[in-house]
């Protein structure tokens, strides 16, 4: 699989997270949990755009992958632990 492919596939994975977030509405702290997800869908977005242009290689988006994932969990306990 190419770079490319796999930046098209991380681009249609944060729209969907975008669109998810804005589908199902939850009952606490409902544009808490939108917004998060929301900026989340961005983020990803532009981490396919930046593999896409082929500004980073599939090692690098490996690393901030992981490093959005330890982040977004963070961020996502101390959010939403606040109910």
């Amino acid at each position: 699989m190419s770079m490319q492919t796999l930046g098209v596939i991380i681009i249609l994975m944060g729209a969907v997270d975008i669109l998810l977030a804005n589908i199902f509405p939850d009952k606490n702290n409902v544009y808490l949990y939108k917004l998060y997800y929301s900026i989340l869908g961005v983020v990803i977005i532009i981490l396919g755009v930046i593999l896409e242009l082929s500004i980073i290689s599939g090692e690098v988006l490996i690393i901030l992958a992981g490093i959005l994932l330890v982040v977004s969990k963070v961020i996502e306990y101390k959010l939403f632990k606040l109910k």
